[in-house]
Formats: C-alpha cells, structure tokens, sequence
C-alpha cells in the first residue's frame, strides 16, 4: 500500500512514485496498460521522498517537509 503520494514522474520506460515514508516505487511501463513494480527503495536517511526528477541516468529525490535529498544513479 502506498499511503500518499508527492510526486509522479513519467521517463519511459519507466515511472516514478515518490512517496513520503513509504520511499520511492519504480514502475516497468514498457506496457502501458499492463504496469509492472520493479522495486520499492526507502532511503537509509529516513528521507520522505516528496519530489521526484530524472536527468539522463541521473534522479534527484527532495524531501516532504525535510531539509533532506538524495542523487541516485538509475543507469
């Protein structure tokens, strides 16, 4: 169960949830009418993911109400 969520961010082939203290879901969409969940990440930090931006195979996560973020790598 996701609970809330800040931020849907759409990259095909994927898109990703951010969402507060359940962290961040990834989704296969290379079916779009048939969406997969690849993994759920929570962050060690205790980061309530808020935001969610890809750049190339870079994302940056904001925080929700928190002074925190985080840079993945999602190559």
């Amino acid at each position: 169960m996701i609970g809330v969520v800040f931020s849907v961010l759409w990259a095909y082939p994927h898109v990703y949830v951010a969402a507060a203290d359940n962290g961040l879901f990834v989704l296969d969409t290379t079916d779009p009418t048939n969406p997969e969940l690849l993994t759920q990440y929570l962050f060690d930090t205790g980061l309530r993911a808020g935001g969610v931006f890809v750049v190339g195979d870079v994302m940056f996560v904001s925080s929700a109400e928190q002074t925190h973020a985080a840079m993945l790598d999602v190559s």
